[in-house]
């Protein structure tokens, strides 16, 4: 799809749909952020959560402690956390966790 051109968010969500086919765990969500020049995350894909999640994390500014994703695009590196209920980094975005059950994440930034 990459080759042939085909159009962004199709080739992110066919990755996203890939790599939870591979995790092969009903719990596994995968999805891919953008981030815009004013260090916000814009767009996206994330098939297999609601429209819900990306409407809820779409204008968030990134930092150092901007759930697993904001801080990974943030630090330019990866960021691993186990337990999002304890963590520091998701301590403003409790909401958006629960909401979505999601109870560990790890993110993993790509730089263009």
């Amino acid at each position: 799809m990459i080759v042939t051109g085909g159009p962004l968010d199709d080739v992110l969500f066919r990755i996203c749909e890939m790599l939870e086919v591979v995790l092969n765990d009903s719990k596994a969500h995968c999805s891919i952020n953008l981030l815009n020049d004013q260090n916000c995350i814009e767009g996206g894909v994330a098939p297999s959560l609601s429209k819900d999640y990306l409407d809820a994390i779409q204008g968030l500014k990134i930092g150092p402690n901007t759930g697993s994703c904001g801080t990974a695009m943030y630090k330019k590196e990866l960021v691993i956390v186990e337990d999002i209920k304890n963590s520091r980094m998701w301590q403003d975005y409790l909401s958006i966790s629960e909401k979505f059950g999601l109870q560990a994440c790890w993110s993993n930034p790509i730089i263009d």
